[in-house]
């Protein structure tokens, strides 16, 4: 009897060591589409509970026997089942799973697939704005979105836009949106946002859609996110740079180029609207259009303030014949209109960004 007990506790020690023989660690590499590791990704062994996830670097170390059907996946991707060979090494390459991924829409709640959402609500994404050459972000979504009107009302570099979402809403309250920047209420300029680091922009119409911002939100939402980096993974390096040239696309108008015709223009119209004055208006001593013109020569700095020119403010014209002093000459010779509308005015815009996580 004792030698049968023996004789079964070493075929059971010889056995254990057979199924153990047959096992072998199994390791290997695992990337995405363009080759970058994906830390995290899982490996299980098929209808059992044991598996390990990928480091930092996207490799694994798992123990397995010839015949084990090893199943990789991870979120976005398409999961792989190999069986185990003879190799020691396998190596995974996963390839986008579009299926999977759906849609999103920021909305006052957080996110909402784009099917859920019932109200007005519009969605303007980074590579529809990327090759704007406006350095206020809201200038490049005008003609993106409809509803919504962007107004330059003031020429000064840098000054915000008006924005009207659907109209106004009030003839004497204010008819701003409400600005959202990554979940906060935005007060500043909008030239402070650079559009390059905007991922995307909700643009919120109606009363459904702005429901939790209450009466803050009764002209509209415009909701921006900004680009985040990504958990592990490796830093990108992107540098965007734009060269333009702007030329006026009408001829220039006739105007007025000189001091000279200015001052014999505003002298002819104050002296015809002095004899025009005086000769229909009860009570009032008629000029004759010689007197109008020497009213004309006298008062002629006094109502438009400054005199160019180096002789007295009442001989700067001469009234009989309506033109400038020929002893009259120029103090200064600014031509501000050559500054302010240079043709073929070129400008340069360059961003360099490093994004990336740990």
């Amino acid at each position: 009897m004792k030698k049968q007990s023996l004789f079964l506790t070493l075929l059971g020690i010889l056995m254990v060591q057979l199924v153990f023989a047959q096992q072998k660690t199994i390791t290997g590499n695992i990337t995405d589409e363009s080759g970058l590791p994906l830390p995290g990704a899982s490996v299980i062994i098929e209808n059992t509970t044991r598996g390990v996830a990928t480091d930092f670097d996207g490799k694994y170390s798992i123990t397995a026997s010839e015949g084990d059907v090893l199943v990789f996946s991870f979120v976005g991707f398409i999961s792989q089942r190999i069986t185990v060979g003879a190799s020691d090494v396998i190596n995974v390459n996963f390839q986008d799973d579009s299926s999977e991924l759906q849609e999103v829409i920021v909305t006052a709640y957080g996110t909402q697939k784009r099917e859920s959402i019932a109200g007005a609500v519009s969605v303007i994404k980074s590579d529809q704005i990327e090759n704007a050459t406006f350095s206020n972000p809201v200038k490049s979504l005008e003609g993106l979105v409809s509803g919504l009107r962007v107004i330059q009302a003031n020429g000064q570099p840098g000054s915000d836009p008006i924005i009207r979402i659907r109209g106004f809403g009030s003839i004497n309250a204010d008819n701003s949106p409400l600005i959202v920047l990554d979940g906060v209420p935005y007060s500043g300029s909008l030239s402070s946002i650079n559009p390059q680091d905007i991922e995307s922009t909700s643009v919120l119409k109606d009363a459904s859609s702005t429901s939790l911002y209450g009466n803050k939100a009764s002209n509209g939402v415009l909701l921006i996110t900004t680009k985040k980096g990504r958990e592990n993974s490796s830093p990108q390096i992107n540098l965007d740079t734009k060269y333009g040239l702007t030329q006026r696309a009408a001829k220039e108008y006739n105007i007025i180029d000189s001091p000279q015709k200015f001052y014999e223009s505003y002298h002819s119209v104050l002296a015809n609207s002095e004899f025009y004055r005086t000769n229909n208006t009860d009570g009032e001593t008629p000029l004759s259009i010689e007197q109008a013109r020497q009213f004309a020569s006298d008062n002629l700095i006094d109502r438009l303030g400054y005199n160019l020119y180096d002789v007295a403010d009442n001989e700067l014209i001469n009234p009989l014949t309506g033109t400038l002093n020929n002893a009259a000459k120029l103090l200064v010779n600014d031509r501000w209109n050559d500054a302010l509308f240079r043709d073929s005015a070129n400008f340069t815009s360059k961003n360099l960004n490093i994004s990336g996580g740990a």
